[in-house]
């Protein structure tokens, strides 16, 4: 419970860009770990501690824990039996999926662009199995930045209006503010 609580604490503060406050709260969960804590709270901790890294501009280690993430998400995937894989572990999956996004997102930051196409035509099938409007309305941010980095203005604008559309049937109010900026943004 400590450890939920913890890391709960932390995506608060990761919200509200207190990073200092995030890291301490992840550092107080990491310090509730023991041998015998469930795969999913492990992987919730490398997420977050990921995306505090992200958001310190420290893309090298954020990529390093997402890759880290994806791998074991993998791995507890292929050791499910067949009979129980047929029943998706919906958690696992959208460790999975937000983590490839951040990691989009980081190749976007680095320039890397052909990294990040390939990651986005990697995720889409997952995102659409779970249909998951929140995945993927970040997913049709993500396009609408490559685009807008490819300059490729049709695309642009088509990515952004379907992201803002998503965005605004969750009551996102932040990124449907960012996508409008982007619109409106002549550079």
């Amino acid at each position: 419970m400590q450890l939920a609580l913890a890391i709960a604490q932390a995506v608060v503060y990761l919200f509200k860009n207190d990073l200092s406050k995030a890291s301490h709260w992840l550092n107080t969960a990491r310090a509730f770990i023991n041998s015998n804590i469930h795969e999913s709270k492990q992987l919730r901790l490398d997420y977050y501690t990921a995306q505090l890294h992200y958001r310190q501009d420290d893309y090298d280690k954020a990529k390093s824990l997402y890759r880290k993430i994806l791998k074991t998400v993998r791995l507890e995937q292929s050791k499910r039996p067949l009979i129980e894989s047929k029943k998706p572990d919906l958690q696992m999956q959208q460790i999975e999926v937000y983590s490839l996004n951040w990691l989009v997102d980081i190749a976007l930051k680095e320039g890397d662009l052909d990294t990040a196409a390939v990651l986005l035509e990697q995720s889409w099938p997952m995102i659409e199995r779970r249909q998951d409007v929140r995945s993927q309305a970040f997913h049709m941010r993500s396009q609408a930045q490559l685009a807008k980095q490819r300059h490729n203005l049709s695309a642009f604008k088509h990515w952004s209006q379907q992201a803002i559309t998503s965005f605004r049937s969750l009551g996102m109010k932040t990124q449907v503010k960012e996508l409008e900026t982007w619109l409106t943004d002549k550079s």
